[in-house]
């Protein structure tokens, strides 16, 4: 049974080092303050607010793509509207996070999302996880939290996989539309420390008409792990790389009239290629009354991505795009958290902390192309980006059920782009140079206890993202010469959040609900599609309400239920529409399991997502998936996984949108739905073989 932890948001130090693990040494913070850490024996809730999913309970998702995993994220929904290799999209919170640009993913202390990235601002590609190797998932919601900077607006999901195995592993899976995948893990103990290393190699061919997605995507892990939670080192070495085809959105108006069916695509030539490969080293320790957390990372990426959303608008080429990124990151963290410290007379704790990252991208562009051909640049560039962040934190217990955390950062960020090319030649001295830009951010914690059973907590506080460095520095279109204006360099997040945590006293009910509020300014974007910025419209505001139950009758079988509403509205009452496109408005996701004594064991998921806004008044309908995972785990070595995905075959979208397009057959554009539709109901089995 999954024990999971709930970390309200009241917690000080576990979340300022982004380590709850070094936690568990002391008792000094234990005891000075609580911290907001509780194991909760239900296995299935999990806050509204922030929360921690460990091993055993990744291991009964029926996941479909890897990027799934981070809709164990109550109320955030990962969908995909092209190729299996290409990162998800993300929706939290009324927000269209495109790939990522107001969530923030780490996987063991390393960034995921890409800053200035060739296809779009926090590009966010999971892809290179192998999730058995996964051990826990921590999140965290809203922007209040010190120790995170750029792309947390709406919050964090931080991803750490597993220092040892319970033993050797050899999986095999197939199943439908030319799935098959298989991993293998292996460790062996050296020294003071344990060596893993493992690998995943797996293809697939979707089920579209017209093109194979022929996906070839392979992982090789290396980890080496000393010490335990309180001290040690880990230091991994992952390499990822993958090339798949790509099945677009389509426009319902030609499913409509009969030309295609909903599983076929206009440009069967769209696809892409990408590789990761990144080495990392963290050290953890503690002295007395202090622990301690350091992290140093580098990565090398690249990525290659055709696209065409809108066809033939250019009747004689098409409309394909090329989007390329390659580049090499540097970075990383330390931090401090001293206890048993006092303020006037009260029991304290005070962090310290300062992350770093440097982004060296040579080259990042975007060309015109038809059938993977270039055909001529829009733009290509070099850039340099710095970002640098010291913040510091101190919790305070106001009154023996009361503790207060103050949070303050300050945000440096530089950008350098140097043009290589462009459409319109001229263009290029106009868009380079040098900017610079720095931001004080912060936030105000409330934690409070009324019982043994029972929390609140009230936050307020502000976190920001950055845009991407060629709309930071753009003064001109590069493809037609007209002055255009900068994007702003650091974009303010305003967030309050009022909610709680009660269970009963066996603990076989839990109660998670929040009352929530975000305010975005109006910015200028840079658009990785068309290579220039755009206006994002007026100021925003979204507020919603979360809530999660969940109830554990016996200690087999677990059932929760996660519900969140949302109201995404801009701010300018003149404008004729001002429900925000994309803007999620309600999400509601169960999940049950249930196991036998006899080793059997069966978890379902159901999803449904309202019907929310498009463009120019235009509404998407709403869509309902279940999923379903029947597993057998003999006394012995081996386990076998059935999975059903898309359980009723529902032939609702994944997404939608609203925009214009323009068919060959067709001699003008023309605005209409686009969509990508689910999967069709498609088995998976998977065959596992632990030894020793």
């Amino acid at each position: 049974m999954l024990n999971l932890r709930i970390y309200w948001v009241g917690v000080v130090t576990a979340f300022t080092l982004g380590q709850s693990e070094v936690m568990a040494h002391s008792g000094v913070l234990e005891e000075v303050l609580v911290v907001g850490r509780k194991a909760q024996v239900n296995s299935a809730v999990r806050g509204t607010n922030a929360g921690f999913v460990e091993r055993e309970y990744l291991d009964r998702l029926a996941l479909e793509r890897t990027g799934d995993v981070l809709e164990l994220v109550p109320g955030l929904v990962a969908t995909q509207h092209s190729g299996s290799g290409k990162a998800n999209q993300y929706f939290l919170r009324g927000f269209n996070l495109d790939h990522g640009t107001d969530f923030l993913t780490r996987v063991d202390y390393m960034p995921v999302n890409m800053v200035s990235h060739g296809h779009g601002q926090g590009y966010t590609d999971l892809n290179f996880l192998i999730p058995e190797l996964v051990q826990t998932i921590d999140y965290r919601k809203g922007p209040f939290y010190s120790d995170l900077g750029d792309f947390s607006g709406t919050g964090e999901a931080h991803l750490r996989t597993a220092a040892f195995l319970p033993g050797h592993l050899l999986s095999l899976e197939a199943g439908g539309f030319g799935y098959h995948r298989t991993v293998l893990a292996g460790q062996k103990e050296m020294g003071p420390g344990n060596w893993m290393l493992a690998g995943e190699f797996q293809g697939y061919d979707g089920p579209w008409k017209n093109v194979e997605e022929d996906v070839r995507k392979t992982n090789i892990w290396l980890k080496y792990a000393s010490g335990g939670p309180e001290a040690g080192t880990d230091v991994s070495l992952m390499l990822y790389d993958n090339r798949w085809n790509a099945a677009d959105q389509i426009p319902l108006r030609a499913i409509e009239s009969g030309a295609m069916s909903s599983l076929d695509t206009v440009d069967p030539s769209s696809g892409g290629e990408s590789y990761r490969y990144s080495l990392a080293l963290q050290k953890r320790g503690h002295r007395d009354n202090s622990v301690w957390f350091a992290s140093v990372y580098a990565i090398r990426y690249g990525m290659d991505l055709w696209s065409n959303f809108s066809y033939f608008t250019n009747p004689e080429q098409g409309d394909q795009i090329y989007q390329q990124d390659e580049r090499t990151l540097f970075g990383g963290d330390a931090a401090i958290t001293l206890a048993q410290t006092y303020l006037a007379r009260l029991k304290a704790s005070h962090s310290i902390g300062w992350n770093w990252r440097y982004d060296a991208i040579d080259p990042v562009g975007l060309f015109q192309s038809e059938r993977r051909m270039t055909r001529q640049p829009v733009r290509q560039d070099e850039i340099d980006q710095w970002s640098n962040a010291v913040y510091w934190q101190m919790a305070v217990q106001v009154l023996p059920r009361w503790t207060s955390t103050l949070n303050l950062r300050w945000n440096f960020h530089q950008f350098e782009v140097e043009p290589l090319t462009a459409a319109v030649a001229p263009t290029l001295d106009a868009n380079g140079g040098e900017r610079s830009a720095h931001l004080w951010t912060g936030a105000l914690r409330n934690r409070f206890t009324l019982n043994e059973h029972s929390e609140l907590y009230w936050n307020v506080g502000r976190s920001y993202h950055s845009n991407d460095a060629r709309g930071v520095l753009a003064n001109v279109d590069p493809t037609s010469g007209e002055p255009i204006a900068a994007a702003d360099p650091l974009v303010p997040v305003d967030g309050t959040e009022l909610g709680g945590d009660w269970r009963t006293a066996d603990q076989r009910w839990q109660f998670s609900g929040s009352l929530w509020a975000l305010q975005v300014a109006s910015e200028l974007l840079f658009v990785g599609d068309v290579g220039t910025t755009e206006d994002s419209g007026a100021k925003s505001r979204r507020y919603g309400s979360e809530l999660g139950i969940a109830y554990q009758p016996t200690d087999n079988i677990n059932v929760a239920l996660d519900y969140s509403h949302t109201r995404s509205r801009l701010q300018d009452r003149s404008l004729e529409f001002r429900d925000i496109a994309g803007a999620l408005e309600q999400v509601i996701s169960l999940r049950a399991a249930y196991q036998w004594a006899d080793g059997w064991q069966t978890s379902l998921a159901w999803r449904y997502l309202g019907d929310y806004a498009l463009d120019e008044g235009r509404r998407a309908g709403s869509a309902t998936k279940v999923d379903v995972k029947v597993s057998y785990l003999s006394r012995g070595p081996w386990r076998v996984d059935l999975t059903v995905l898309n359980l009723f075959d529902s032939d609702d979208h994944d997404i939608e949108y609203f925009y214009e397009s323009q068919l060959l057959t067709e001699a003008e554009p023309v605005a209409d739905r686009h969509i990508h539709s689910f999967v069709p109901r498609t088995a998976r089995v998977k065959i596992a073989y632990e030894f020793y």
